[in-house]
């Protein structure tokens, strides 16, 4: 029996035309240096620019305003440490650890303050208690993650914007959108964010790749030097199979969104249906149907996971792992659960190549994957 993936949040399974993709050019000729200037180096700079201008198009950028990266870590590092100004940076207290410890080093290293914008008991940015912190300390920058990595909640992007460009000197918005794409609609030359990061494994891309979106004519510092070959911002010599990749599973990807998100829909309600049947089992967050999270009574993260496990199935702890130990999910203490809910998350991520066999089976285990939780916390 093969197991049964639902861990898209983490990565998804490599999408079929992106494995086409890649393996066309494999099995041409070389790929050489995109930097070189003979003609394999051209060759390799056309595949290189093509995949730039396709990136580009699915999200509404011009392909000046696209620097590929190593991934959504690396493009949210770039973002935060390099467009904050002297005045404090703010992120919201949901964010994932790549924007918040970077915004927590920078801040500490540039003697800036660092903002947390609230959040409700929904996960949502608590947008009046925001625009308070904002009007009152005027940030230069402010980073809110679209969707959230954990559980799926929609953060509102346009009002933020609105409200960062009514300062008297405004200030620079960025997003991680990399559980956004493909998810919820994209179009960075009408959004007015100032920089936008996506990964290409998310969308069943390869890994390894990813991508920063800069508004044209916006400046961003780098201490990262070398030779400078996207745009001087970010150097080492660029991934062109990773390019061509990542922009085959970007186009494949809002291609066949409106589907997949129905699918998703339909396998959502099932899954909340089978965890309403449940007691102590609660869904913390509304967002986007390809992401849910429960907390679960009486249950440990890791208890859950050893429970799926034993029918195996991949899901997740909504807790972050940090050397095998999981820690009370700091999303859920933001949202104002308590440190046991915080420790008993279960995250359920579904994409692309999920049936409605996997959602099936996923049902069928819940129940005796939460008993063996429980009976493991000593609760018959």
């Amino acid at each position: 029996m093969s197991p049964v993936y639902l861990d898209y949040a983490a990565t998804a399974p490599m999408r079929p035309s992106v494995r086409e993709a890649m393996m066309k050019v494999l099995s041409g000729p070389m790929v050489a240096n995109p930097n070189a200037l003979h003609i394999a180096g051209r060759s390799a700079k056309e595949m290189l620019e093509a995949a730039r201008e396709r990136v580009a198009r699915a999200l509404g950028a011009a392909p000046a305003e696209v620097i590929f990266t190593g991934g959504g870590t690396e493009a949210d590092a770039l973002a935060v440490r390099g467009l904050v100004g002297s005045g404090p940076l703010a992120i919201s207290a949901v964010e994932h650890e790549a924007v918040a410890k970077n915004a927590a080093d920078i801040a500490q290293r540039e003697g800036i303050g660092l903002l947390h914008l609230p959040v409700g008991s929904d996960g949502v940015l608590d947008l009046e208690a925001s625009r308070e912190v904002i009007e009152r300390e005027r940030p230069s920058l402010i980073s809110v993650m679209a969707v959230n990595n954990e559980n799926g909640a929609i953060q509102p992007i346009a009002k933020l914007v609105e409200i960062a460009n009514s300062l008297p000197r405004p200030a620079l918005v960025h997003t991680d959108a990399i559980q956004a794409v493909g998810r919820i609609d994209f179009d960075f030359a009408k959004s007015g964010l100032t920089a936008l990061s996506v990964a290409s494994h998310k969308l069943g891309g390869p890994a390894g790749i990813g991508a920063l979106l800069l508004r044209k004519g916006q400046s961003l510092r780098t201490d990262r030097k070398g030779g400078g070959q996207e745009r001087d911002l970010r150097s080492g010599t660029q991934n062109v199979l990773g390019a061509v990749g990542f922009a085959e599973a970007i186009t494949t990807t809002l291609a066949c969104q409106h589907e997949e998100e129905l699918r998703a829909r339909k396998f959502r309600e099932q899954i909340l249906q089978a965890a309403a049947q449940i007691d102590g089992v609660e869904v913390t967050a509304e967002g986007v149907s390809e992401i849910i999270n429960f907390t679960c009574e009486g249950c440990t993260s890791e208890g859950l996971l050893f429970g799926f496990d034993q029918s195996k199935i991949c899901v997740s702890a909504g807790s972050a792992c940090k050397a095998g130990v999981a820690r009370p999910s700091s999303v859920l203490l933001a949202m104002g659960r308590t440190e046991a809910q915080a420790a008993s998350s279960l995250r359920v991520s579904m994409g692309w190549h999920t049936t409605e066999e996997d959602i099936e089976a996923f049902c069928a285990c819940l129940p005796q994957a939460v008993q063996i939780a429980r009976r493991l916390e000593g609760r018959k």
